[in-house]
C-alpha cells in the first residue's frame, strides 16, 4: 500500500469513527416539514476544531514523509527508514492526543444521552476509535517501509541520448 493510500485510509478511518465531523457536502436546503437543525454544542464545536487541528498536522504528517520517501537520499533504505521513524515519533503525541480526546468527547456524548440505540453506537464508536487512531502512526510506518523498499527496488532512470 502506497504513503498516500495509508493517508488516505486514516482519513476514511477518521470520517468512519466520526461521521459528524467528515466534511460533507451543502446540506439541501429544509423542507416545510422538516424541523430546524439542532445547533452544536460547545463540545461539538470544540471537538471540531480539535479535529481540523489534527487534520492539519496530518498534512503536514504526509508532507514530511513524502519528503523522506521521494527524497535524495542515495538511495539508502536504512536512513529513510530511521527519517521516517523519527518524524512519526514527534507525530505519535498528536494521535494519542486526538485519540484522548475524542474518547473524552464520546464519554460525554454517553452521559449526555437517554436515548439506548444512541447510547449504543456511542459505547461502539468509543470502544474502536481510539485503537483506531492509535494505530494509525504503525500503519503508515509499514506503508512508508513498503514505499522506501519499492522506490530502491526501481531501477534508476536511464537518459538515452539520440543523434540529431
Amino acid at each position: 500500500m502506497s504513503l498516500r493510500l495509508t493517508l488516505a485510509a486514516v482519513a476514511a478511518t477518521l470520517a468512519f469513527a466520526a461521521p459528524a465531523f467528515a466534511q460533507d457536502a451543502a446540506p439541501a436546503a429544509p423542507t416545510a416539514a422538516e424541523a430546524p437543525a439542532k445547533p452544536k454544542s460547545p463540545a461539538e464545536v470544540e471537538m471540531e476544531a480539535k479535529a481540523a487541528a489534527f487534520q492539519a498536522r496530518m498534512e503536514s504528517l504526509q508532507t514530511e514523509l513524502s519528503a523522506v520517501v521521494d527524497g535524495p537520499d542515495g538511495g539508502d533504505e536504512t536512513k529513510r527508514m530511521a527519517a521516517a521513524d523519527a518524524i512519526l515519533a514527534r507525530y505519535q503525541p498528536d494521535f494519542d492526543a486526538f485519540a484522548s480526546a475524542f474518547e473524552t468527547f464520546l464519554d460525554g456524548q454517553l452521559a449526555a444521552s437517554t436515548d439506548e440505540a444512541e447510547r449504543q453506537q456511542l459505547t461502539d464508536a468509543r470502544g474502536k476509535v481510539g485503537p483506531a487512531i492509535r494505530g494509525i502512526a504503525p500503519q503508515i510506518r509499514v506503508a512508508v517501509q513498503q514505499a522506501i523498499t519499492a522506490a530502491a527496488a526501481a531501477p534508476a532512470a536511464t537518459v538515452v541520448a539520440t543523434p540529431n
